[in-house]
Protein backbone atom coordinates (compact mmCIF):
# COMPACT_ATOMS: atom_id res chain seq x y z
CA UNK A 1 0.00 0.00 0.00
CA UNK A 2 0.90 3.36 -0.51
CA UNK A 3 0.07 6.51 1.16
CA UNK A 4 0.89 9.89 0.05
CA UNK A 5 0.53 13.39 2.36
CA UNK A 6 -0.78 16.43 2.36
CA UNK A 7 1.19 18.70 0.79
CA UNK A 8 1.27 22.09 -0.17
CA UNK A 9 2.19 22.20 -4.30
CA UNK A 10 2.92 25.30 -5.82
CA UNK A 11 0.32 27.16 -8.35
CA UNK A 12 1.33 26.80 -11.56
CA UNK A 13 1.02 30.68 -12.08
CA UNK A 14 3.33 31.23 -8.89
CA UNK A 15 6.30 28.61 -10.94
CA UNK A 16 5.87 31.20 -14.43
CA UNK A 17 5.80 34.42 -12.49
CA UNK A 18 9.02 33.15 -10.15
CA UNK A 19 10.99 31.83 -13.15
CA UNK A 20 10.42 34.70 -15.76
CA UNK A 21 11.73 37.04 -12.53
CA UNK A 22 14.80 34.35 -12.38
CA UNK A 23 15.61 35.03 -15.92
CA UNK A 24 15.02 38.82 -15.90
CA UNK A 25 17.31 39.20 -13.76
CA UNK A 26 19.94 36.93 -14.69
CA UNK A 27 19.27 38.61 -18.15
CA UNK A 28 20.12 41.87 -16.21
CA UNK A 29 23.36 40.26 -14.63
CA UNK A 30 24.65 39.10 -17.92
CA UNK A 31 23.81 42.70 -19.73
CA UNK A 32 25.92 44.50 -16.96
CA UNK A 33 28.27 42.13 -16.63
CA UNK A 34 28.17 41.62 -12.83
CA UNK A 35 28.47 37.89 -12.21
CA UNK A 36 28.09 37.76 -8.40
CA UNK A 37 24.27 37.09 -8.65
CA UNK A 38 23.54 35.25 -11.71
CA UNK A 39 24.29 31.72 -9.53
CA UNK A 40 21.96 32.95 -7.17
CA UNK A 41 19.02 33.60 -9.59
CA UNK A 42 19.96 30.13 -11.49
CA UNK A 43 18.61 28.80 -8.24
CA UNK A 44 15.47 30.41 -8.14
CA UNK A 45 15.05 29.74 -11.42
CA UNK A 46 15.30 25.83 -10.50
CA UNK A 47 13.32 26.31 -7.28
CA UNK A 48 10.44 27.27 -9.39
CA UNK A 49 10.42 23.36 -10.35
CA UNK A 50 11.02 21.83 -7.20
CA UNK A 51 8.32 19.28 -5.61
CA UNK A 52 8.49 16.68 -3.09
CA UNK A 53 6.36 14.49 -2.11
CA UNK A 54 5.82 12.61 1.31
CA UNK A 55 4.99 8.72 1.06
CA UNK A 56 4.45 6.17 3.97
CA UNK A 57 4.81 2.49 1.96
CA UNK A 58 5.95 -1.36 2.52
CA UNK A 59 9.89 0.37 2.62
CA UNK A 60 9.05 2.98 4.91
CA UNK A 61 8.92 6.46 5.32
CA UNK A 62 10.09 8.26 2.02
CA UNK A 63 10.17 12.00 0.92
CA UNK A 64 10.44 12.07 -2.90
CA UNK A 65 12.50 15.01 -4.21
CA UNK A 66 11.84 15.92 -7.97
CA UNK A 67 13.14 18.51 -10.55
CA UNK A 68 11.25 19.12 -13.47
CA UNK A 69 9.72 15.72 -12.80
CA UNK A 70 12.72 13.88 -14.26
CA UNK A 71 15.26 14.28 -11.61
CA UNK A 72 14.16 12.56 -8.68
CA UNK A 73 15.70 11.81 -5.42
CA UNK A 74 14.54 9.44 -2.51
CA UNK A 75 15.00 10.01 1.15
CA UNK A 76 14.18 6.56 2.75
CA UNK A 77 13.55 5.82 6.24
CA UNK A 78 13.40 2.15 6.51
CA UNK A 79 11.51 0.75 9.04
CA UNK A 80 13.96 -1.05 10.54
CA UNK A 81 15.18 2.33 11.74
CA UNK A 82 12.08 4.04 13.02
CA UNK A 83 11.60 3.98 16.57
CA UNK A 84 7.96 5.44 17.39
CA UNK A 85 5.24 7.13 15.92
CA UNK A 86 3.35 9.98 17.86
CA UNK A 87 0.25 11.28 16.25
CA UNK A 88 -0.85 15.03 16.75
CA UNK A 89 -4.55 15.18 16.35
CA UNK A 90 -4.39 18.58 17.69
CA UNK A 91 -2.55 20.65 16.32
CA UNK A 92 -3.35 20.71 12.46
CA UNK A 93 -7.14 20.39 12.56
CA UNK A 94 -9.40 19.30 10.62
CA UNK A 95 -6.33 17.09 9.26
CA UNK A 96 -3.94 14.96 11.88
CA UNK A 97 0.04 15.37 11.79
CA UNK A 98 2.46 11.96 12.22
CA UNK A 99 5.73 12.76 13.98
CA UNK A 100 7.96 9.80 12.96
CA UNK A 101 10.93 9.19 15.50
CA UNK A 102 14.47 8.15 14.15
CA UNK A 103 17.44 8.87 16.64
CA UNK A 104 17.40 12.36 17.33
CA UNK A 105 15.16 13.04 13.98
CA UNK A 106 12.03 13.85 13.90
CA UNK A 107 9.87 13.65 10.38
CA UNK A 108 6.51 14.97 10.01
CA UNK A 109 3.75 13.84 7.38
CA UNK A 110 0.66 15.39 7.76
CA UNK A 111 -2.61 13.13 6.83
CA UNK A 112 -6.67 13.59 6.65
CA UNK A 113 -8.39 11.58 9.11
CA UNK A 114 -9.33 9.04 6.94
CA UNK A 115 -6.52 8.40 5.59
CA UNK A 116 -4.63 8.33 8.59
CA UNK A 117 -6.68 5.72 10.24
CA UNK A 118 -5.47 3.74 7.44
CA UNK A 119 -1.68 4.81 7.63
CA UNK A 120 -2.42 3.62 11.62
CA UNK A 121 -3.80 0.39 10.68
CA UNK A 122 -1.28 -0.41 7.87
CA UNK A 123 1.65 -0.31 10.70
CA UNK A 124 0.07 -2.28 13.20
CA UNK A 125 -0.69 -5.02 11.04
CA UNK A 126 2.41 -4.92 9.22
CA UNK A 127 5.04 -3.80 11.63
CA UNK A 128 3.51 -4.30 15.42
CA UNK A 129 6.70 -3.46 17.01
CA UNK A 130 6.89 0.15 16.46
CA UNK A 131 5.53 2.11 19.51
CA UNK A 132 2.34 4.56 18.20
CA UNK A 133 2.04 7.03 20.79
CA UNK A 134 -1.23 9.09 20.53
CA UNK A 135 -1.76 12.20 22.33
CA UNK A 136 -5.47 11.72 23.02
CA UNK A 137 -6.60 8.13 24.13
CA UNK A 138 -10.30 9.37 22.69
CA UNK A 139 -8.81 10.06 19.27
CA UNK A 140 -9.94 7.27 17.43
CA UNK A 141 -13.59 7.82 18.67
CA UNK A 142 -15.89 9.21 15.89
CA UNK A 143 -17.46 12.54 16.48
CA UNK A 144 -20.88 10.96 16.70
CA UNK A 145 -19.22 8.66 19.58
CA UNK A 146 -17.74 11.87 21.16
CA UNK A 147 -20.65 14.12 21.53
CA UNK A 148 -22.68 11.20 23.40
CA UNK A 149 -20.31 11.01 25.82
CA UNK A 150 -19.98 14.75 26.45
CA UNK A 151 -23.93 14.62 26.39
CA UNK A 152 -23.76 11.88 29.23
CA UNK A 153 -21.24 14.08 31.19
CA UNK A 154 -23.40 16.88 31.02
CA UNK A 155 -26.42 14.45 32.23
CA UNK A 156 -24.58 13.24 35.14
CA UNK A 157 -23.66 16.93 36.04
CA UNK A 158 -27.28 18.10 35.84
CA UNK A 159 -28.20 14.99 38.08
CA UNK A 160 -25.62 15.68 40.80
CA UNK A 161 -26.70 19.29 40.69
CA UNK A 162 -30.30 18.49 41.43
CA UNK A 163 -29.52 16.38 44.55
Amino acid sequence: MRFVAINKHKQWYLRVIVAAIALYFMWLEITSEQYIYLILAAFVFLAAFFDKDYVVDEKGFDVEFRLFNVFKMHDYWGWDVVQSLHVNREKAKPNVQLHIYKEPMVRTFLFSKKDMEKVLEFIELTHPEIRIIEDDPRARMSDEELLHRSELKTARNAKKKKK
